[in-house]
């Protein structure tokens, strides 16, 4: 879009019991948005980790005039991705190389290399 490599992403995943997932990155984005959004019947649920907040608003009365109930929930307290670089990243702070095995995580896969 911008560079000769690929700056936004958007994949849509539906799964065999009916879940789907929306997942885009934009590396070119004006803002930094770090969201997961999950809806299901009569709830929807925000999480922000850019913000470290997390809301949850669910249909207490549906009909032509529905009530909504608004709950704020407790957020995490790190931001994920940073945690995990950061402990990815200490052993080669105190001077110890820890080659990756494969074994645990996600498991390897037949995709080419990026």
């Amino acid at each position: 879009m911008l560079t000769e490599k690929v700056d936004i992403a958007h994949a849509r995943l539906e799964f065999a019991g009916g879940a789907v997932a929306n997942i885009t990155a934009s590396r070119v984005s004006t803002e930094r948005v770090r969201k997961m959004r999950f809806f299901q019947q009569h709830e929807y649920i925000s999480l922000d980790y850019a913000r470290r907040d997390a809301l949850r608003i669910g249909v207490k009365k549906p009909g032509p005039q529905p009530e909504f109930g608004f709950e704020k929930l407790n957020a995490p307290a790190v931001e994920p991705l940073h945690s995990n670089c950061k402990r990815l990243l200490m052993p080669f702070a105190r001077g110890k190389s820890r080659e990756p095995t494969g074994q645990r995580g996600v498991q390897r896969s037949n995709w080419p290399a990026a």
